[in-house]
């Protein structure tokens, strides 16, 4: 494989998997809007607990994929600055935040 198609595929990667991101983004918020509305219906004695805890499950799957995808996202930029040379402490320190 060349530079140049490592350089593609690496590119193309981090494309993909932000877009991946923005997607599961949006269905975590529309999850956390069904999971409202079952709640309310609920509450209100309109809807079933079984309704209410499917809700909560599909949301609860929509944000463990969320964390993949971002995971998955993060290496993608990795990889990106591996094939660019980029890749050393100070870029680490610069685009990726250390949390507890």
């Amino acid at each position: 494989m060349t530079v140049g198609q490592d350089l593609d595929r690496a590119r193309a990667g981090v494309a993909e998997a932000h877009a991946r991101v923005a997607s599961l983004e949006r269905a975590v918020a529309s999850f956390v809007e069904v999971a409202r509305i079952e709640h309310v219906a609920l509450t209100a004695g309109s809807g079933t607990q079984t309704d209410y805890l499917r809700a909560e499950a599909d949301l609860l799957s929509a944000r463990a994929n969320l964390v993949e995808a971002r995971h998955r996202e993060i290496g993608a930029r990795v990889e990106l600055a591996r094939v660019t040379g980029a890749l050393e402490i100070d870029w680490l320190n610069a685009n990726l935040e250390a949390r507890p």
